[in-house]
C-alpha cells in the first residue's frame, strides 16, 4: 500500500513539475532574449521584450530585474524623463527587492542630467535614508558631493559681465564646430582679457584641447600643466592630468608619459577615464619594453660590427632571457651566427670534450659521459655539437637505467625463488615505477602477474571450500558472500558462480514460503487488507510458482465490488473539506482513500489533490513565515526577524521560500552591523544555492561585508570570483562593474597593481 502511494506522488509531482517548467521556461526565454538585446546594446528592443514580459509575469520573482533593466534601457537612451517613472515603478511595486536602492540612485541620476539638481538630491538623500548600509548609500554620497561641489565651482552670475560670457560663448561655439585653430585664438583671447574669470580653468582646458585637436602637442602639454599646477581643485584638474598623458605619449615621451599615467591612477582612482588610462598605461609599458630590447639589440649589433663575440652574445642571450614576449626576428639569425664564430675558434677543446665524453660511454661509465655531453651543450649551445650531445645523454641515460634495473631484477627474481613473494613484489613495482622503458619493466610485470595468480588460486580454494560448509548448514546467504570473494581468473570461478545461483534459488523458495503462510494467518484472522498487501509482494517478486498461484486464488476471492462504492462515498467527504478549505481535514480524508482503497480510480485522483494541498499548505506558511522575517528586519527588531527567518529554514527548507530566507538572514545580519555573521550567511549562501538568481548578489555583499572586517585580499578575491563565475551578471559589466574595479583599486595597496 506504502508503495503505491509513493508512485502516485511521483506521478503527480513529475506531471506538475513538467507543467511548471514549460510556462517557466516560456518567461526564462523571452527574459534572457531581452537580456541578450541589453548587452548587445540594442536598447529599444529590450524595452519591449522587458515590458512584454513584465505583463504576462508581473509577479514572478524575476519581474523585479525586468522591471529595473527596463528602466535602466530608457537611461542608457539618455531618455531621462522617459526613465524616471519607470525606476519608481520599482520603488512602488518592488519596495523590499534588492533592486528598490539601485533604482532610487538611478531616479536621482536622471534628475541631475536633465539639470534638475533639486529632485535630484531628493533622491540620493532618500537612498541614504533608506539604504543605509549599501554601495548604493555610497554612490548617492559622492553624488550629492558633487552636485554641492559643482554648485560651489558655479561663479555667482551677478560676477559676470555679459561681454564675459558672450566672449566664452563665442569661443565654445568655434569649439563645438571643431574650428580648432579659431576655437584656440578665442579662447587664448578670453584668458587674456579676463585673467580673474570664474571660468578661467575651463577656459584653459579647452585651449589645451584645441591645441590637441590640431596635434599641437608640445604646445597643448603646457595649457594642461597650468590647469593642474594652478587649478587643482576643480573638476577639470583630473581630465587635465588624463590628457597631459596623451600629449607626452604623442609626443614619444615615453618616460613622462608614464609617469603622469601612473600619477593619475594614485590620485583619481574613482574617474571615469581610470579603464582607458589603464589601457593607456599598459600600452606604454609594452612600447617601453620594446624600445629597451631595441636598444639591446643595436648594442648587440654594434659588439658584432666589431667583432666582440662574448659581448654579443651576451646582450643577445639577455634579449631572449628578459624580452622573449617581444618578436625580434634578428636575435635568433644573429645569436646563430655568434655562436658559430665562437665554436669554429674552440673546436678542438670541444671535440676533446666531446671524445672523452664517448670514451666514457663505451666503457660503461654513463654518469661521467652525461657530465661531459652536458659541458659542450652548456659552453655552445645551438652549434652542429649540440645535437650530438643530446642524443648521446639519451643513450647514456638509457645504458644507465637499464643496468640499475637488472641488478634490481635479478635481486627480486633471487628473493621470489626463496618464498620472499612480499618483497620481492615490491622490488619488481620499484622497477616498473622508475624504468618503465627497459626490457625489465616487461619482464618484472610478467613476474608479478605470476606471483597475483598463485595468490588469487590460494586464496580461491580457501572461500569456495568455506561456501561449500555454510549450504550445508542452510545458511545461505553467508555462503553467497564467500563464493562471491572467489577470484575471477580461478579455477574455482565457475564452480561458484553455479553454487550462487543454488543458494539463491533456495533463499527464494524459503521467502515466499515463509511470506505466504504469513499471509494466510492474516486472512484466517479477518485482516483482508494485509493479507492482500502481503499476497501482492508475493506474486511481484515471484511471478511464477506453486504459491504464486495460490497467492492469485485467494486475491480473487477477496476482491470484491464493494470497494470502488466505499472509496467514492470517503472521496465525496473529502472533497467537502477541499470545498471548505478545510485543508488539513480534506488532506487526512483523501489520506484515508489511498490507504483503504489504492486500487480504486478515486485513490488515484486523491494522490494528486495530496500532492496540490500539501504544496500549498506548505509555500503559505513559509511564506507567512518569510514576510514577518522582512517586516520585523525593516522594523529593525533583527533578534525576531532571525528567529522567524531560522523556523522558517527549520520547518521548511525545500520551501520555495528557502534560499530567501537565508538570504534574508544575512541582510539582517548586515543591517545590524553583525558583518561577520553576514558575511558567513552569504558565503554558505552561494555555496548551497549557486545557481539561483541571488548567488552573484551574495557574492557581491560577501565582499562588501569582507572590505568592512578589513579583509581586503579576501573581497578582492571574492570580487574576482563574482567575476568569474557569474559573467552575465550586472557585476561583471557596466558601470557596476566599473564602481567594483574602482572599489578594487581603492583597497589594493598601490605598489600591489602594477
Amino acid at each position: 500500500m506504502v508503495s503505491h502511494y509513493i508512485s502516485y506522488m511521483r506521478i503527480f509531482f513529475f506531471f506538475a513539475l513538467f507543467a511548471f517548467s514549460l510556462v517557466a521556461q516560456e518567461g526564462n526565454n523571452l527574459l534572457q532574449k531581452a537580456e541578450t538585446n541589453f548587452q548587445e546594446k540594442r536598447f529599444e528592443e529590450a524595452i519591449k521584450l522587458y515590458q512584454e514580459y513584465l505583463t504576462f509575469w508581473p509577479e514572478a520573482k524575476d519581474a523585479p530585474k525586468a522591471q529595473f533593466y527596463e528602466a535602466e534601457s530608457s537611461f542608457q537612451l539618455n531618455k531621462f524623463k522617459e526613465a524616471i517613472p519607470s525606476f519608481k515603478k520599482i520603488t512602488v511595486l518592488y519596495p523590499l527587492s534588492d533592486y528598490a536602492s539601485m533604482a532610487l540612485l538611478r531616479i536621482g541620476d536622471s534628475y541631475y542630467r536633465i539639470g534638475d539638481n533639486k529632485n535630484a538630491i531628493k533622491a540620493y538623500e532618500e537612498v541614504i535614508r533608506k539604504f543605509s548600509q549599501t554601495k548604493e548609500a555610497e554612490e548617492a554620497k559622492s553624488s550629492l558631493s558633487a552636485i554641492k561641489k559643482e554648485e560651489s565651482d558655479v561663479p555667482q552670475e551677478q560676477a559676470v559681465s555679459k561681454e564675459e560670457l558672450s566672449a566664452l560663448s563665442l569661443a565654445k561655439k568655434l569649439y563645438d564646430e571643431e574650428k580648432w585653430d579659431e576655437a584656440y585664438k578665442s579662447f587664448a583671447k578670453f584668458i587674456e582679457d579676463y585673467p580673474k574669470s570664474g571660468y578661467l580653468a575651463y577656459a584653459k582646458l579647452k585651449t589645451g584641447e584645441s591645441l590637441y585637436q590640431q596635434k599641437k602637442f608640445a604646445q597643448a602639454i603646457i595649457w594642461y600643466k597650468d590647469v593642474i599646477a594652478n587649478h587643482p581643485e576643480t573638476k577639470y584638474a583630473p581630465y587635465s592630468q588624463y590628457t597631459l598623458s596623451w600629449s607626452y605619449y604623442q609626443t614619444n615621451n615615453l618616460n613622462e608619459a608614464y609617469k603622469q599615467v601612473s600619477s593619475f591612477l594614485e590620485k583619481y582612482p574613482d574617474s571615469s577615464y581610470q579603464q582607458s588610462a589603464i589601457k593607456l598605461k599598459d600600452k606604454i609599458a609594452s612600447q617601453m619594453r620594446e624600445s629597451e630590447a631595441n636598444s639591446l639589440l643595436l648594442e648587440a649589433k654594434k659588439a658584432f660590427h666589431n667583432k666582440d663575440w662574448d659581448k654579443a652574445k651576451g646582450l643577445l642571450s639577455q634579449i631572449k632571457e628578459r624580452y622573449s614576449d617581444i618578436k625580434l626576428s634578428e636575435v635568433d639569425s644573429l645569436l646563430l651566427e655568434v655562436n658559430k664564430i665562437l665554436a669554429e675558434g674552440s673546436y678542438s677543446e670541444i671535440k676533446r670534450v666531446y671524445d672523452e665524453a664517448s670514451d666514457y660511454l663505451k666503457q660503461g661509465q654513463p654518469d661521467k659521459a652525461i657530465e661531459g655531453f652536458r659541458k659542450v651543450i652548456s659552453n655552445l649551445p645551438e652549434t652542429e655539437w649540440t645535437e650530438l650531445s643530446k642524443k648521446a645523454i639519451a643513450l647514456a641515460t638509457e645504458k644507465k637505467a637499464e643496468a640499475e634495473a637488472k641488478v634490481l631484477y635479478e635481486e627480486a627474481v633471487a628473493l621470489s625463488e626463496k618464498g620472499e613473494s612480499g618483497s620481492a613484489k615490491v622490488i619488481f613495482q620499484k622497477i616498473l615505477k622508475d624504468f618503465p622503458t627497459t626490457k625489465y619493466a616487461k619482464d618484472s610485470s610478467e613476474k608479478l602477474a605470476l606471483l597475483a595468480d598463485t595468490e588469487e588460486n590460494k586464496e580461491a580454494e580457501k572461500n569456495y571450500k568455506e561456501g561449500l560448509r555454510l549450504m550445508e548448514k542452510e545458511r545461505f546467504t553467508e555462503a553467497i558472500e564467500k563464493f562471491l570473494k572467489v577470484a575471477p581468473n580461478s579455477e574455482y570461478q565457475e564452480p561458484a558462480k553455479g553454487k550462487i545461483a543454488e543458494a539463491k534459488a533456495k533463499l527464494a523458495e524459503n521467502d515466499i514460503k515463509r511470506g505466504f503462510e504469513i499471509a494466510m494467518n492474516y486472512y484466517e484472522l479477518g485482516d483482508y487488507k494485509e493479507a492482500v498487501n502481503r499476497l501482492q509482494g508475493i506474486i511481484a517478486v515471484y511471478p511464477e510458482g506453486v504459491y504464486t498461484k495460490k497467492a492469485t486464488a485467494i486475491l480473487n476471492n477477496i476482491s470484491s465490488q464493494s470497494e470502488e462504492r466505499s472509496a467514492e462515498d470517503m472521496f465525496r467527504a473529502a472533497h467537502g473539506y477541499l470545498e471548505e478549505k478545510d485543508y488539513d481535514h480534506a488532506f487526512e480524508a483523501f489520506k484515508k482513500v489511498v490507504e483503504l482503497y489504492p486500487q480504486t480510480r478515486y485513490a488515484k485522483t486523491a494522490v494528486v489533490i495530496m500532492g496540490e494541498i500539501n504544496q500549498r499548505l506548505a509555500n503559505e506558511k513559509a511564506k507567512k513565515i518569510y514576510d514577518t522575517g522582512r517586516n520585523l528586519s525593516f522594523r529593525k527588531d533583527y533578534s525576531s526577524s532571525l528567529k522567524a527567518y531560522d523556523e522558517l529554514l527549520s520547518n521548511y527548507p525545500l520551501s520555495y521560500w528557502a534560499p530567501y530566507a537565508v538570504y534574508g538572514k544575512a541582510e539582517t545580519y548586515y543591517s545590524s552591523g553583525d558583518f561577520q555573521s553576514a558575511a558567513l550567511e552569504w558565503e554558505g549562501f552561494v555555496l548551497r544555492y549557486p545557481d539561483s538568481d541571488l548567488a552573484a548578489d551574495s557574492l557581491y555583499h560577501l565582499a562588501d561585508c569582507l572590505i568592512k572586517l578589513d579583509r581586503q585580499a579576501e573581497a578582492v578575491a571574492t570580487y574576482k570570483k563574482l567575476f568569474l563565475s557569474y559573467p552575465d551578471s550586472i557585476y561583471a559589466k557596466g558601470e557596476i562593474r566599473t564602481i567594483i574595479d574602482g572599489k578594487i583599486n581603492y583597497v589594493t595597496p598601490f605598489h600591489n597593481r602594477f
